[in-house]
């Protein structure tokens, strides 16, 4: 009889501490059971954000974060309130696809997810839950918002978005994150997405050393096929002659001066790739830096020599181009206007030699008075594929 007064109060001492726990579990998070469709839908009924706790099975902080911090009754009250709440295993089912299209790369990764299936916001890693409040706030505060950036970040990828969204981040001068992005795009889903149109026209994003630079110089044939030999050749040479890769042989900030180096890894990348026009590149690069260091009659030499009896129409205006931005001397701006004169002659776009014709009369008129924009239009243009 004594033995069994004391089984029973143990008994019921497990009944109540397995009740506690599971009301403690009740306190915490509640997570939706269905499919991720099935709670883009319910999201949309109850006008409510989507909490996405994307986790692994190997991940010791996931379950850290499922065991310490999901639990808690502040947590539990905020998050069943304002959000239907979904665990994802990112390595199962629609997980993997889920992965690609959020751009999921550590864990425990946790999202919030408007009801069309954009990215509100995004937070990675184990943190306690007055982190995870505050974090929750401010994504809640923007569930009414549909931005160019949530679309990009919840992988939209069709053409008209891509011109949109690149084309907004160059002319507002945010060429890092532009880089940036198309660097994401690239390591998604490779290179063979710059067969894409929407996706080379941005090839000049990336710097000439860039391994995109060589995988297409190595594959230009194919690349020729899909556009053509011209605007491909324009791509790559745009990649080595344009704003940015010269300005590191001069540089605009301090430490300005020439540099040697620079100088050299530009030329020494042209010759490894066998460029087909590379000679006609390196005849720019040469005109630029002797024209920066004081050779200028030595670089216009070289600059008439490489259009010299040339036959496409390109080769001119791009040289004119490199004389508008290399010499104030206003017989070489005269030359360089006849080279475009021999361009127009050659031509029967309508549209290049409208734009050939007004550059040759800004190069015609006195320096003081001659606009830059030109230059700076084509090297924009060649630079960032406006």
């Amino acid at each position: 009889m004594i033995r069994t007064k004391f089984i029973i109060p143990a008994f019921f001492l497990l009944i109540l501490w397995s009740s506690v726990l599971k009301a403690q579990r009740n306190e915490g998070i509640q997570f939706f059971k269905g499919t991720y469709q099935e709670a883009l839908n319910k999201a949309e009924k109850e006008n409510k954000l989507i909490f996405m706790d994307c986790y692994t099975s190997w991940c010791v902080p996931c379950k850290k974060l499922a065991a310490e911090v999901f639990p808690k009754r502040e947590i539990g009250e905020f998050y069943n309130t304002n959000f239907i709440n979904i665990q994802m295993d990112m390595e199962k089912g629609i997980g993997i696809e889920l992965t690609k299209k959020f751009g999921v790369s550590a864990y425990p990764t946790l999202l919030l997810i408007n009801s069309s299936g954009y990215k509100v916001d995004q937070i990675v890693g184990y943190w306690e839950a007055d982190t995870l409040l505050s974090w929750a706030g401010r994504g809640f505060s923007k569930r009414k918002e549909v931005t160019h950036e949530m679309k990009f970040d919840s992988g939209v990828r069709d053409a008209e978005f891509i011109s949109s969204y690149f084309g907004t981040l160059i002319k507002e001068g945010q060429i890092d994150k532009a880089r940036t992005a198309f660097q994401k795009i690239l390591s998604i889903e490779g290179f063979k997405a710059l067969s894409h149109p929407k996706y080379f026209q941005l090839l000049n994003l990336v710097d000439f050393d860039d391994p995109a630079i060589s995988y297409v110089a190595r594959h230009q044939e194919q690349f020729n096929k899909i556009f053509t030999k011209d605007s491909v050749s324009q791509k790559l040479r745009s990649a080595f002659v344009s704003v940015r890769p010269l300005s590191k042989i001069f540089p605009f900030t301090m430490p300005r001066g020439y540099k040697e180096q620079a100088h050299q890894q530009l030329l020494s990348k042209i010759d490894a790739l066998y460029l087909a026009d590379r000679e006609f590149m390196v005849a720019e690069i040469e005109v630029y830096v002797l024209s920066k260091t004081g050779r200028s009659e030595q670089a216009f030499q070289i600059a008439e020599k490489a259009v010299l009896n040339a036959k496409e129409t390109w080769r001119y205006f791009e040289m004119a181009c490199m004389v508008n931005w290399c010499f104030l001397n206003q017989e070489y701006r005269m030359k360089a206007a006849s080279w475009l004169d021999t361009a127009i002659s050659l031509s029967t776009d309508q549209v290049f030699i409208a734009e050939a014709r007004a550059f040759a009369d800004s190069l015609r008129r006195p320096i003081s008075d001659s606009l830059i924009i030109p230059t700076v239009t084509v090297m924009g243009r060649r630079l960032y594929g406006l």
